[in-house]
């Protein structure tokens, strides 16, 4: 007599109890031997507990993991620059101005820079480096043969414009603009992703450095509500004298 396993045993008992209560008699050995449903392979295995919490622990991981994986990079990839709302939590009203100011320059990323050209003005899309908090000095690159670096030459007084859409927020940054070729410096900021823009590398001709000394810091920020009126705060500096940031207007 072939010896049931306790799954089939246990089905075997259910199907005489309901046959018992619905003919009210006992099962013949003919119908103990036809089961009353049939059961594949893919069937028995899905019946076993520990089957489903593996289908349901690898979709979940499936399903979720990859969630976990992209929000977590999300977390780590945003910039800690937290601005608080509290202008009270800074030493003074300026530094907090200053700390949006830079909080808006680093998220907008790539921003327009503007130039003269006798009467009138250009304006181009630069890339600049992520400044310092002080916001006092702003860089990036450029190929020398460009118009920028003629008409920085000329005339170094420069703009650069950032503006962030996504808060309604911008700043214009004002000051004196350098171009520099030192090898040393170029290392020193260089960037590998450079390398397709300037082949001969930062030893190499097709390159420069432009500084920006920064003197004033015009702001608007809806997010911050730092004036949305439209009239924009100032931060102004006597580079000469090296004086710190002074809010002219608020």
């Amino acid at each position: 007599m072939q010896r049931l396993s306790p799954h089939r045993w246990f089905v075997s008992l259910a199907q005489k109890s309901c046959l018992v209560r619905l003919f009210g008699k006992k099962t013949t050995g003919y119908h103990l031997k036809q089961p009353m449903s049939t059961y594949t392979a893919k069937e028995e295995t899905w019946k076993q507990p520990a089957f489903k919490y593996y289908v349901l622990g690898g979709t979940l991981l499936i399903l979720v993991l990859p969630g976990c994986c992209l929000y977590l990079g999300y977390l780590l990839s945003k910039r800690s620059l937290k601005i608080s709302l509290d202008p009270q939590k800074y030493k003074t009203e300026a530094s907090w101005y200053l700390a949006v100011a830079h909080y808006i320059v680093v998220e907008t990323g790539p921003c327009f820079l503007i130039t003269q050209e006798g009467r009138g003005i250009n304006a181009r899309i630069v890339d600049p480096l992520e400044p310092e908090r002080g916001l006092e000095k702003v860089y990036f690159a450029s190929n020398p043969n460009t118009r920028k670096i003629s008409e920085i030459e000329r005339n170094p007084r420069v703009c650069l414009a950032f503006y962030l859409p996504g808060q309604i927020s911008y700043v214009v940054l004002h000051g004196v603009s350098k171009v520099i070729r030192d090898a040393s410096v170029k290392k020193h900021f260089w960037k590998p992703a450079w390398n397709f823009f300037y082949p001969q590398g930062p030893e190499g001709n097709d390159c420069v450095i432009v500084q920006v000394l920064v003197d004033r810091i015009e702001l608007i920020s809806h997010e911050h509500g730092i004036n949305p009126s439209w009239k924009a705060a100032i931060l102004t500096r006597d580079m000469k004298k090296r004086t710190s940031w002074e809010l002219v207007q608020k």
